[in-house]
């Protein structure tokens, strides 16, 4: 009996022990495929590791979801390409805003002001800042890209404002 057909069974009896083996057994034979699959994206074997993890743990926590007519092959190939796909999206996006930093000319009273600005603004609020004001994403981007509703979003941002005008109008206190 195939992995699909053996998954089907094992969900249809709800018998935990069933479903349990047959998922290491699906891990079993497509670990190295999926690795194989994260690695064509990423090179660090740690990074790599979590991915593939975070695949298996996807998989079986959606399986009353996931289309198991369908090849199990297919979804979890599917998934490790996304899931390293947006791996590699994120880690850009991180030494983007490290680089945008990191070559401001420090004689500059913007740049000061920036790098100060910096250490009294949280990681995602210098991201929403920096993405909309300095890059040109939407609101409705950034929401998408941090997986958050739009309308909270908007409140981040909203706020951010605010504790900038505070502390551009000298009356941070920090």
């Amino acid at each position: 009996m195939n992995l699909e057909r053996k998954l089907v069974s094992a969900l249809n009896s709800k018998d935990k022990t069933k479903i349990e083996s047959v998922f290491r057994q699906i891990y079993d034979s497509y670990f190295k495929l999926v690795y194989f699959c994260v690695s064509n994206y990423i090179n660090v074997h740690e990074d790599i590791e979590d991915i593939v993890a975070d695949v298996f743990v996807s998989f079986f926590n959606h399986l009353d979801s996931i289309n198991i007519d369908g090849s199990i092959k297919y979804y979890l190939t599917t998934t490790a390409k996304n899931k390293a796909i947006n791996f590699v999206k994120k880690k850009k996006e991180v030494i983007l805003e490290d680089n945008v930093l990191n070559s401001m000319k420090y004689e500059s009273k913007p740049n000061l002001l920036l790098l100060s600005l910096n250490e009294k603004l949280t990681k995602e609020e210098r991201y929403i800042i920096v993405s909309h004001v300095l890059y040109d994403y939407t609101l409705n981007e950034i929401a998408t890209e941090l997986n958050e509703n739009l309308n909270t979003i908007k409140s981040k941002y909203r706020r951010t404002i605010q504790k900038l005008k505070l502390i551009l109008g000298g009356k941070d206190n920090e």
